[in-house]
């Protein structure tokens, strides 16, 4: 019988594509605040939205609507913006991308935590 918390062997291959994908968006939004490109957040959010086609990694997310509302926001934001930014609004969403990448890492870390604890079978 596998509990709630548990993940069955054969999920593993999706639980890791989720998990990569959670890795390359916080890489996309690091990316981001090293070089100030706002490529790397259109990049992110189509990334995203792969993600939240996918319900099979909708089920072991726990907190991503919230990642999903903020990818959201400040792909937005940048769209009706045209990529011309101005100072007070890159800070705002430069804010917004630490926020994105702490959550996105704190829910990496939940999935790394169901894989450690996966069962064997």
């Amino acid at each position: 019988m596998v509990t709630v918390h548990e993940i069955p062997p054969q999920m593993r291959p999706t639980l890791l594509e989720c998990m990569n994908k959670l890795k390359e968006i916080i890489i996309l939004f690091r990316k981001f605040l090293d070089t100030e490109d706002y490529s790397y957040v259109e990049e992110a959010y189509r990334l995203n939205q792969e993600v939240k086609s996918n319900p099979e990694f909708l089920k072991f997310m726990s907190g991503y609507a919230d990642l999903d509302n903020n990818i959201q926001a400040m792909y937005n934001m940048v769209k009706e913006r045209g990529g011309d930014v101005d100072s007070l609004t890159h800070g705002k969403l430069s804010n917004q991308a630490v926020y994105i990448i702490t959550r996105a890492n704190i829910i990496y870390t939940g999935l790394e935590f169901r894989m450690k604890r996966m069962r064997k079978g």
